[in-house]
């Protein structure tokens, strides 16, 4: 039964408003698993890595001006590798929790290496409702760290791959220091998330490579250490030039850019708060 069937005028019995309800929802669960469809590919993979980018490393100044939640740029300038996870949950009272992601590596000629996709599942319990996505990168800093990807079986984060919360802010300090006496973790984790579900823990998630994602992708079989050791050509695909030239414009911005530009936005939004101020003690 559609809404247009009841007739205006006439307050809807509660079995007319469980039916739209049910075709409501159910064409939401289509949609979802439309969309769920289209971004299990490796495209859709790249897609999703390159807005991980955007939400969680590239600089926005006006921002920057008042907040330091972003990854450090030196962080990704300096990463061996970046793996990009994203981890769906929906439920009530029991949580289905599943995701995929892709990881490159940095190659030693330059530039970054093909993507190479895996995915995790999982259910959890408690009291609970809703839908969320999150997004989150993982920062390979480490050759090491990189060689662990490379397996075609399970990995275990935070038990094969050491895994710690990334510093934030617009440089690299005190315990973080890149190429100082202290040395940094083999990898940096960081998350963006959007709906009723809180957070994404990484740490105890078991990953296994998509082989059919990558075949599908390459044209043939080829193992994530082929790929990510750039033995494995990648096809040269509009998607993955923008992740490239995300990554590259994103290794060429520099200290004093970061700073000159976060000092013009932070004067910007000095003077439009005392425009307003004005503005509201004249009346206008």
């Amino acid at each position: 039964m559609k809404s247009d069937d009841i007739p205006t005028g006439r307050k809807p019995s509660m079995k007319e408003r469980a039916v739209a309800m049910k075709r409501k929802m159910s064409l939401s669960a289509n949609q979802f698993k439309e969309k769920a469809k289209a971004r299990m590919t490796m495209e859709g993979e790249i897609k999703n890595a390159i807005e991980t980018l955007n939400q969680l490393a590239l600089p926005d100044f006006a921002v920057l001006a008042t907040t330091e939640r972003k990854i450090p740029l030196r962080i990704i300038q300096n990463a061996a590798g970046l793996a990009f996870l994203t981890e769906v949950k929906a439920g009530f009272l029991f949580s289905g929790k599943g995701g995929t992601g892709i990881v490159i590596r940095r190659l030693s000629g330059g530039g970054w290496s093909g993507p190479s996709c895996f995915g995790f599942a999982g259910v959890g319990a408690g009291l609970m409702a809703g839908v969320s996505k999150t997004n989150t990168i993982v920062v390979l800093n480490t050759p090491d760290a990189c060689e662990v990807f490379g397996s075609k079986g399970q990995i275990k984060l935070g038990a094969d791959l050491e895994i710690t919360a990334g510093p934030i802010g617009r440089e690299v300090g005190g315990a973080a220091r890149l190429g100082g006496e202290k040395t940094v973790a083999a990898s940096y984790s960081y998350s963006h998330s959007k709906g009723l579900y809180a957070g994404f823990s990484i740490d105890g998630t078991g990953l296994v490579c998509k082989g059919d994602v990558n075949t599908e992708f390459y044209g043939a079989e080829v193992s994530p250490a082929d790929i990510l050791s750039g033995r494995a050509e990648s096809p040269q695909i509009d998607e993955l030039r923008e992740l490239y030239a995300l990554l590259d414009r994103l290794g060429k911005v520099s200290s004093s850019d970061i700073a000159g530009q976060v000092g013009a936005a932070a004067s910007n939004a000095v003077g439009g708060a005392k425009k307003a101020a004005v503005k509201a003690a004249v009346g206008m």
